[in-house]
């Protein structure tokens, strides 16, 4: 029960102490998906019919063939049946596999790779290999996601089948055919290491290039590669080619800066140094972190800082960071309370240098480092300072009153010229407009909520007159587009400022809005 005037449409209430995330109907029977729960509630009474532990907050639901399928978001999928059995066991269904056997070649050659390039986690691209026994050899040996690029459909197959039976297939090596090495089928950016045997004679160079993440991907040769004439007639920097040109470390994106203050640097200049942007934009990948752990966004809290490729980000209990080039989580540094409300208001809590990111949380300044989150150190922040977050004009905002009745002109004809503002300083019982008399009806805000869309035939509730009570309003079957509509319609109220001093208004609404106090233009949201 939302709000007042509804409580007729309610059929049955029940005690739910957590919260829910998803719901689904399935005959009789609701079934509500909360924290560390399952439940169903008998549909026409709202009674209990069972309740089920889950690891995890159920965040999607689905029911087939007299089974409930519950999707936690820790990536579990739980499966429920309805059964008279005496006694019910949860059964672990735990797949075949064989751990992968890696040739002593194969795994020499992994080894010397991670050692030349440095990388054990993120994603690795290997083109030119006859199979995929070198990616299955990386895989091995780190936390890296590889996918395998094999030109022959054939061998496709028969390596996808190899690898299923080590458990690997899928989660950390995917096998793909692409005939033409010439345009590889990725996102730019995507590879943290690329892997160019000497087999690949047709790769294009700058293909894997682009793929290449900038801030520090490594691309590495193996095999007999002609280093001189991959890299030829292309447009990789002479200094990116390091270890006698064996591999390439690619360096930052020419012209893109860092972000490294709430408004990208000290002077609060909003761009930076930021030269390589360009409409139009497009997606390069989507992910998390998910609003799950992040603030609310009506608490406007400081916003993400960038630098070295990384974005550091505040949650409400941990600092996140992950990469701006594949959207990779790189780690999670949990700090209570670290999430400040209102920055806006009073300042960002988050900043960063070239290698540590710095945020503040109540009296104490921490400090993280970028690569690996692991706290560098913990300041005190002087008491003059700490106390200091308000911003230093919240003592000029006045506190007042906001007025539940409104008196509401309107809407005019659609051709009606705006008023003059000289008509707009003070509350007027009627208006002439066009030879036609407009009286001033008034309009009661509801459980704190003014809403005027039931005067452009929306769906909100109707204007209440003094003392009448809210009802429900019939929903239409489609909302018009209110902001083309033309037609104008005024609402006039009085409020009581015991002293100068400021106003915060706003409205929050898609309406297209005019401001005036006394007749004075204050906010305009039509242009």
């Amino acid at each position: 029960e939302s709000r007042k005037g509804f409580s007729a449409h309610i059929k049955w209430t029940t005690p739910h102490e957590p919260r829910v995330y998803c719901l689904a109907l399935a005959g009789q029977t609701l079934l509500a998906g909360s924290r560390n729960s399952l439940t169903a509630f008998d549909a026409a009474d709202g009674k209990l019919v069972w309740t089920a532990e889950t690891d995890g907050q159920v965040r999607g639901l689905a029911v087939a063939d007299g089974r409930v399928l519950a999707a936690t978001h820790k990536g579990a999928m739980l499966c429920f049946e309805h059964s008279t059995a005496q006694d019910q066991r949860t059964k672990d269904i735990k797949e075949d596999v064989a751990p992968p056997v890696v040739s002593v070649e194969h795994k020499a050659l992994a080894t010397d790779i991670l050692k030349r390039s440095g990388k054990s986690e993120g994603y690795a691209l290997v083109i030119g290999e006859p199979d995929s026994r070198l990616a299955e050899a990386l895989a091995a040996q780190t936390s890296l996601r590889v996918v395998c690029v094999l030109p022959v459909a054939a061998q496709v197959e028969a390596e996808r089948a190899r690898l299923l039976k080590t458990g690997l297939y899928g989660s950390r090596v995917c096998v793909q055919g692409v005939e033409d090495l010439t345009r590889l089928p990725y996102a730019p950016y995507f590879a943290d290491l690329v892997v160019v045997s000497g087999k690949a004679k047709a790769a294009a160079a700058s293909e894997c290039y682009r793929v290449l993440r900038p801030c520090g991907g490594a691309l590495c040769f193996v095999g007999d590669v002609d280093k001189r004439e991959f890299v030829k007639n292309t447009d990789i920097p002479s200094n990116e080619q390091v270890e006698g040109g064996t591999m390439i470390m690619r360096g930052p994106l020419p012209g893109a800066a860092e972000w490294r203050y709430a408004w990208a640097d000290g002077g609060r200049s909003g761009v930076g140094k930021e030269s390589r942007v360009r409409l139009p934009l497009d997606v390069l990948w989507f992910g998390g972190p998910g609003p799950d752990r992040l603030m609310d966004r009506h608490w406007m809290t400081s916003p993400p800082v960038s630098v070295n490729g990384r974005v550091f980000m505040t949650g409400q209990h941990q600092v996140i960071a992950f990469d701006a080039y594949n959207g990779r989580e790189l780690w999670v540094s949990p700090i209570e309370w670290v999430g400040r409300k209102y920055s806006q208001y009073y300042s960002s809590s988050l900043v960063a240098d070239g290698d540590s990111v710095y945020v503040i949380q109540s009296d104490r300044c921490h400090r993280l480092d970028q690569a690996t989150g692991k706290k560098l150190g913990t300041y005190a922040i002087p008491e003059v300072v700490a106390k200091g977050t308000q911003p230093p004009v919240a003592h000029d905002y006045m506190d007042i009153g906001w007025p539940t009745v409104w008196q509401v002109i309107g809407p005019l004809p659609k051709d009606a010229p705006p008023l003059p503002p000289k008509d707009l300083t003070a509350v007027p019982e009627r208006l002439t407009v066009k030879g036609k008399e407009y009286v001033a009806a008034p309009l009661k805000a509801a459980n704190g909520l003014l809403d005027f869309t039931h005067l452009y035939g929306g769906y909100g509730l109707k204007p209440l007159a003094t003392g009448e009570e809210a009802k429900p309003s019939r929903r239409k079957a489609a909302q018009p587009e209110f902001t083309a509509s033309g037609r104008i319609a005024y609402a006039f109220a009085r409020i009581n400022c015991p002293k100068p001093g400021k106003l915060l208004i706003g409205a929050g609404t898609d309406w297209a809005m005019q401001w005036y106090l006394d007749g004075k233009l204050l906010f305009d949201s039509l242009e």
